[in-house]
């Protein structure tokens, strides 16, 4: 008797998916892109981080995908979570995604939690718009979910309002309310910002404890490679609304390809100390990011601040192209693009 051979493992299917996502902003008028073209997958039980300086594009592209874009922006590519394609969603289908799907950390807590609720209170609503459970219900759910967030006295702090509470304490409680109803992805953008340093990588080790006990996929929006190097599996590099480099975490800080990102790392000595960036002087990147309507129309966005540039970079938009162990959209990745030039 033949045993048969076992069928193939079948590849896991990612749990959120964006392709060729673009969001264009009005500006006096006129629209310009502030997302252009983004795609990438994330998977259960990994963390994409996604980096660049303030107006690079990261917040916009979490409200585009949670569909929350701006009144007045036009939105185009296609997102989907588990297989659902999100981008045609009527409103109710949005309020059935949101906190069920998909949960959402903002990087201000105190912005994000009402002043006038009881963290009990805003705790409690989060569980019951998803689940027909009774307050009572709700209530023992709350404290499981503040002491998995590791808060301290968690039964009393139901009582408790947001401005009584610290920072770290607020971050906390977003926490619990974005995992209330155990959604499978969470998106953290700027999760840390307003935190003092001790109190920023309590939050981070909570988020990497959460991700590995609930297989979470996480999209960790973030301006410091010092974060990506210790709290990310991957990194999508965003530069004038572009990817110009995607990568494995450890590939992108052992060889950056783009000169953005080699920017960035020189902004973080011990990681420059650690990539190929060894006895290079550090420096920071020349220059800043134009406002959304003063952004080069052609060519290279990252030309004007690139001590690296040559001739097809002024006139010519690079794709992106294969660089070591992963995507870069610089012409430096082409061997004979200096030559052709």
């Amino acid at each position: 008797m033949v045993t048969p051979a076992p069928a193939p493992a079948k590849a896991p299917e990612p749990l959120l998916s964006v392709e060729q996502l673009r969001v264009e902003l009005p500006v006096d008028g006129v629209l310009y892109p502030a997302v252009d073209g983004v795609s990438f997958t994330l998977f259960a039980g990994r963390t994409l981080a996604v980096v660049g300086e303030s107006g690079s594009g990261k917040t916009q592209l979490v409200r585009a995908i949670l569909g929350l874009a701006p009144d007045g922006a036009r939105v185009g590519g296609k997102v989907f979570c588990a297989g659902r394609e999100l981008t045609a969603l009527s409103d109710g289908g949005w309020r059935a995604v949101r906190g069920r799907q998909i949960g959402m950390v903002f990087q201000e807590p105190a912005a994000a939690l009402d002043p006038v609720w009881t963290i009990g209170a805003q705790v409690v609503e989060a569980i019951r718009l998803h689940e027909p459970v009774s307050r009572a219900m709700a209530r023992r759910r709350a404290v499981e979910l503040l002491a998995e967030v590791a808060f301290p006295e968690p039964a009393r702090a139901l009582g408790e309002y947001p401005h009584r509470l610290s920072g770290g304490l607020r971050q906390r409680a977003c926490l619990a309310i974005a995992l209330a109803s155990s959604p499978k992805v969470l998106l953290a953008d700027e999760p840390t910002a307003s935190l003092d340093a001790t109190v920023a990588l309590q939050i981070l080790e909570l988020l990497e404890r959460l991700r590995r006990e609930r297989d979470l996929a996480v999209l960790l929006i973030t301006h410091d490679l010092g974060i990506v190097a210790k709290h990310s599996d991957d990194v999508l590099v965003l530069y004038s609304g572009r990817v110009v480099e995607q990568a494995a975490t450890a590939a992108l800080l052992r060889a950056p390809a783009h000169p953005y990102t080699r920017g960035l790392l020189h902004c973080v000595p011990a990681l420059a100390r650690q990539g190929r960036l060894r006895g290079e002087r550090y420096a920071v990147i020349a220059g800043s990011l134009e406002d959304l309507s003063a952004r080069p129309r052609a060519g290279c966005a990252f030309a004007p601040r690139c001590p690296e540039r040559f001739a097809p970079c002024e006139t010519r938009v690079p794709e992106l192209y294969a660089a070591g162990e992963g995507l870069s959209r610089c012409f430096l990745s082409l061997p004979a693009a200096r030559s052709d030039g």
